[in-house]
């Protein structure tokens, strides 16, 4: 990227001459320990009623049990006892199902 003076606006370095490189930063410094405290007093956050619904939905889901928790742990001992038989027709049908979805 090249940056050129086009001349209407000249660049000077005449334009901070009077400016000393410590006093810009020594009126903020003073000016910000007073400005402070009346601008923490002046924060605040509010919850909307949706977001408040959105917890009691959230802790509600928590308390519940996973319906399918019966099924889970029966799968889980079927695996264990080495009884599972994975069902290969009903895996290839929703196999097939998802790709022809996809496609």
């Amino acid at each position: 990227m090249k940056i050129e003076n086009s001349g209407l606006t000249p660049i000077s370095p005449k334009k901070t001459d009077g400016v000393q490189p410590g006093d810009k930063k020594k009126a903020a410094s003073a000016a910000l320990p007073a400005a402070t405290p009346a601008i923490l007093k002046q924060d605040s956050a509010q919850v909307t009623d949706s977001a408040r619904l959105l917890a009691k939905a959230r802790a509600a889901l928590d308390e519940t049990a996973d319906p399918r928790a019966d099924r889970v742990a029966a799968l889980q001992e079927q695996v264990q006892n080495g009884k599972y038989e994975i069902p290969y027709d009903e895996l290839a049908a929703r196999l097939a199902a998802h790709f022809n979805r996809s496609a």
